[in-house]
């Protein structure tokens, strides 16, 4: 009768061994990745919801001063003092019109 070393029995057994630690490591390298992951997402989103407030209300003020602009051009075309009429002299332009478009030049509007 032949007696088997022990050596040849173990070597399945390390085998196991060793392919379970790296199952376990792959898994623990993937939990790592992911929880990098959702953290860089988080940053990303808080820089983006900076980046959006900063834009709304960079255009809230923009869009304030515009408004005060037009309603000085609607003021030039409602003042009683301007006359309505055609003046055959400056090329059948309202002076309103001419006004109106000197304020929007000087405002930076056109």
């Amino acid at each position: 009768m032949i007696v088997d070393p022990p050596v040849l029995h173990a070597l399945p057994t390390a085998r196991l061994y060793l392919l379970c630690f790296a199952y376990h490591r792959v898994h623990q390298i993937n939990d790592n990745l992911i929880g990098a992951f959702i953290h860089l997402i988080a940053q990303y989103e808080k820089q983006a919801k900076l980046a959006a407030d900063g834009a709304v209300q960079k255009a809230m003020t923009e869009a304030s001063a515009h408004l005060q602009a037009a309603g000085q051009v609607l003021n030039l075309f409602i003042d009683q003092s301007i006359p309505d009429v055609l003046n055959s002299q400056e090329e059948s332009v309202f002076p309103a019109r001419t006004r109106a478009l000197s304020t929007l030049v000087r405002l930076q509007l056109l």
